[in-house]
């Protein structure tokens, strides 16, 4: 008999902005605010890695029937 599993597939994108501040915190801060006013936007040339992940999906007892 065959079982069913879900399988999930991550993709990881990812960009280095260079931010000028005067700290760490308000660089951050400064990115983060313009990556939310969807000033920064990550697309497909931004692709860094992905992953894959399975699991079996349990047999419930309508199924065993």
């Amino acid at each position: 008999m065959e079982k069913e599993y879900d399988v999930t597939i991550r993709e990881i994108l990812q960009r280095t902005v260079r931010q000028k501040a005067s700290s760490r915190e308000e660089a951050l801060e400064i990115v983060e605010a313009k990556y939310r006013a969807e000033e920064i936007v990550l697309a497909a040339e931004d692709f860094f890695d992905h992953e894959f992940g399975c699991r079996e999906v349990p047999i419930t007892k309508e199924q065993k029937r």
